[in-house]
C-alpha cells in the first residue's frame, strides 16, 4: 500500500511541475507565482510524510474555465444532432417576441421543470403560423441546455430514415433514447396506410418508453377526436391518456411579417 501511494505521489508531482514564476516558501512547499497560494500539501501515512500537489486559485479558475468550455461544446454538439434545420437552434425564450403570452410562460415553466420521468406529453395545436414550432423548439433548446438529450423531428424526416435503413426497428428504437422528442407538424403527411402506420409506430415507441413527447399539429383536438380517418383516431387514442393539449392562438405570424415587409418597401418608395 505504501509503495502504491509513493508511486501515486510521484506521478502526481510529475504531472504538476512548477511554472516559471512559482516559488518555494519557508515551509518548503510550492507556491503559485501569480496568486501566491500554496500548490502543495503534506500527507502523512504510516508515519511517513509525502508532498502532494493541490490546486491554487489560478488552477481552480483554469479548471472551471475548461469545464465551462467543454460543457458549451457538448451542448452545441447536442443541438447539432437535435435539429436537422440549423435555424431552429436559434429559437430561444429570449428571442420570443410574445413573452407576455400565457402559453409562452407555460412553455418556459415546462422547460425549467422538465423531468424525463415525470413531465407530460404536450399537444400544441392551432392554425398555421401561430408559433407552435417556435415554442416547441424553444423548449427543446432549453432542455438541451440543462443537459438532457432531445430531438426535434417530423414524420417525413423519420420516413426518410426508415427508407434508407436496413433494419427499420433500429430507427424506431433510436427514438426511445431521447429524454424529449418533438414531433413537428404531425398529420401534415399523406394519409396513406403506410404513412399512418409510421405515425403510429413512432407514437407507440414513445408511449412504451413513457418519455415526454411534444407534438405540434395544424388541427384542433375536435378534428382528431371526430376524424373520419380511423388511423388518426387510433393514434390519438394511444396518446390521449398522456397528452396535455395546448391551443396556440393568434394570427399567422409569417403572413404578418410579410405584410410589414411589403408595407415597409411601399413606404420607402
Amino acid at each position: 500500500m505504501i509503495r502504491a501511494f509513493e508511486t501515486l505521489a510521484a506521478k502526481a508531482n510529475e504531472a504538476n511541475k512548477p511554472n516559471e514564476n512559482d516559488y518555494f516558501g519557508e515551509d518548503g512547499l510550492l507556491y503559485c507565482g501569480k496568486c501566491n497560494e500554496v500548490k502543495q500539501c503534506k500527507v502523512t501515512m504510516l508515519e511517513k510524510t509525502y508532498t502532494m500537489p493541490i490546486m491554487c486559485a489560478c488552477d481552480k479558475a483554469e479548471k472551471a474555465a475548461l469545464e465551462k468550455y467543454r460543457w458549451k461544446e457538448r451542448i452545441e454538439d447536442m443541438k447539432e444532432q437535435a435539429f436537422s434545420d440549423g435555424a431552429l437552434k436559434n429559437c430561444t425564450f429570449e428571442t420570443d417576441d410574445s413573452k407576455g403570452r400565457l402559453v409562452s410562460k407555460k412553455a418556459r415553466q415546462y422547460a425549467e421543470e422538465f423531468d424525463p420521468a415525470k413531465s407530460k406529453w404536450l399537444l400544441m395545436y392551432g392554425d398555421c403560423g401561430t408559433g407552435k414550432s417556435f415554442l416547441a423548439a424553444c423548449i427543446c433548446n432549453a432542455v438541451i441546455e440543462r443537459g438532457f438529450s432531445a430531438r426535434f423531428t417530423s414524420i417525413s424526416e423519420i420516413e426518410s430514415e426508415l427508407w434508407a435503413a436496413a433494419d427499420k426497428g433500429t430507427v424506431y428504437n433510436s427514438l426511445k433514447k431521447y429524454d424529449l422528442l418533438v414531433i413537428d407538424d404531425l398529420f401534415a403527411e399523406r394519409e396513406t396506410e403506410y404513412m399512418m402506420e409510421i405515425v403510429y409506430n413512432v407514437v407507440n415507441a414513445r408511449y412504451n418508453c413513457r418519455k415526454p413527447t411534444i407534438i405540434t399539429a395544424n388541427i384542433s383536438v375536435a378534428d382528431l377526436v371526430d376524424s373520419p380517418n380511423a388511423n388518426k383516431k387510433r393514434i390519438f387514442s394511444r396518446i390521449a391518456e398522456l397528452v396535455e393539449p395546448w391551443k396556440i392562438s393568434g394570427k399567422d405570424r409569417r403572413l404578418v411579417k410579410l405584410k410589414q415587409t411589403l408595407l415597409g418597401q411601399k413606404s420607402s418608395k
